[in-house]
């Protein structure tokens, strides 16, 4: 397969000589303390009269956790979820058999400009110019996202994340359920790259990072008696 050809110097932080597979100890270090993908939905979680969500507050005091312990924080993990994660493989076989491409699998990325705070991890690159973000969830919610024909909107906002860290211009939505008929396993759908949207994420993950290292301050100058 083809190296991806990234658009400029701020990505050769990605040595592929020797790539480590995601939910490895070096995986999770990499995302210690940082905004990744796969919760900026809890970043961007405002109510409606633009007070914080209970999900953000909680978000920045696990991020404040992983800083002060230096260790990712532990997470149940149902079945449906465990179930998910084991079907991904097959999902991402099928996607490369559904367009004929092949998938190459990457660790974390970095967003450019912000590695100190924030990146993600995209289910793999497509080609030079896409990626795949692949989930499996259960038979019902799979039904609606296909039924709908559409990406789902709670998950814009990881797949635009992804694209800002990776650099390209469009994603491909896959839900994936093997539990149906052949035909109604595999449902995709492509996602162009949306910067005027990624422009208000990155400006969020800044505040939220520097609530972050604010809090942090704070409880410094407490246990300091200060």
């Amino acid at each position: 397969m083809e190296t991806a050809n990234y658009s400029g110097p701020e990505y050769d932080f990605l040595d592929r000589s020797e790539v480590p597979r995601q939910q490895t100890e070096q995986w999770f270090e990499k995302r210690i303390g940082k905004v990744t993908g796969s919760r900026i939905s809890e970043v961007m979680n405002y109510k409606k009269n633009k007070e914080e969500s209970a999900e953000r507050k909680n978000y920045r005091t696990e991020k404040i956790a992983e800083i002060l312990t230096g260790q990712i924080q532990d997470h149940y993990v149902s079945p449906a979820m465990l179930w998910g994660r084991e079907q991904e493989n097959a999902a991402r076989a099928r996607y490369e058999i559904e367009e004929q491409v092949l998938v190459e699998q990457i660790d974390f990325v970095p967003w450019p400009g912000m590695a100190d705070i924030a990146g993600g991890s995209p289910d793999g690159l497509v080609g030079k110019d896409g990626i795949i973000e692949i989930k499996c969830p259960n038979t019902t919610t799979h039904i609606d996202w296909m039924m709908a024909n559409q990406v789902p909107p709670e998950h814009r906002d990881q797949m635009l994340f992804y694209l800002a860290c990776t650099g390209r211009p469009w994603a491909d939505f896959v839900s994936y359920d093997s539990r149906l008929p052949a035909e109604f396993q595999f449902f995709i759908i492509r996602m162009d790259r949306d910067d005027a949207r990624i422009e208000e994420i990155r400006k969020e993950v800044i505040k939220f990072s520097a609530e972050v290292e604010a809090q942090i301050a704070f409880m410094r100058k407490l246990a300091s008696g200060r």
